[in-house]
C-alpha cells in the first residue's frame, strides 16, 4: 500500500532522499503527536553501488526509483531505522546489510553482513568506500546512530541525533 505524502528529491546527481510523513510521541509524556517525518537517503558511489540509509517502507515508487540507481548494494540501519530493512533485501538479496550494537539480537530474521562494534570499526573500511564515506558511529546515544559524510558532495546524513521541527518540508 503506498504511502501517502512520499517525496522523492534528487539532493544531487549522486544524492536522493525519499521522506515520508511520520509522527511520534511528544517527550515528557504529553499525549500528543508530533510530526517528525522519516526519510530514507540513496547514495550513489563512484564505482555504481548504491548505499541506502535508515530504509523506509519499501513501496514501488522507491523501488523504482531505486531501480534506475542500479539497485541496493549496501543497506544500513540503526537501532530505530531498521523496520523495512527485510523488504529491502528481498528484492536485493545480495545487498550487504551493516547495522549497530543490538541489532543482531533486534532483529534475528536479518543476516547482518557487518556491525559496526565500536567508534573505532569503519563500514567504509570494510566495503571499500572510504574515499567517499566517513562514518562516526555515536555510542551514547540511545539508538546508536551513525552519521555518514559523503565527501564528494560535502553531504551529511544522520537519522536522529537532530531534528528539524516542525517538519513542514514533507507535509507541504
Amino acid at each position: 500500500m503506498p504511502t501517502t505524502g512520499l517525496s522523492i528529491r534528487d539532493i544531487s546527481p549522486n544524492v536522493t532522499t525519499f521522506s515520508i510523513p511520520f509522527n511520534r510521541f511528544a517527550p515528557l509524556g504529553y499525549r500528543e503527536f508530533i510530526a517528525v517525518g522519516n526519510r530514507a537517503t540513496a547514495i550513489r558511489l563512484q564505482d555504481g553501488r548504491t548505499l541506502l540509509l535508515n530504509p523506509t517502507q519499501l513501496e514501488p515508487l522507491v523501488q523504482e526509483r531505486l531501480a534506475q540507481l542500479g539497485g541496493v548494494h549496501l543497506i544500513a540501519s540503526d537501532l530505530g531505522h531498521h523496520m523495512y530493512i527485510h523488504e529491502y533485501l528481498k528484492v536485493w538479496p545480495l545487498a550487504k546489510s551493516i547495522g549497530v550494537p543490538g541489532l543482531e539480537g533486534k532483529r534475528r530474521d536479518v543476516k547482518w553482513d557487518w556491525i559496526c562494534k565500536d567508534s573505532m570499526t569503519k563500514p567504509e573500511k570494510e566495503f571499500g568506500c572510504a574515499d567517499e564515506i566517513e562514518t562516526v558511529l555515536f555510542e551514547g546515544f540511545i539508538t546508536y546512530c551513525v552519521a555518514w559524510y559523503h565527501k564528494p558532495t560535502k553531504t551529511l546524513i544522520q537519522s536522529d541525533l537532530m531534528m528539524n521541527l516542525p517538519c513542514t518540508e514533507i507535509r507541504d
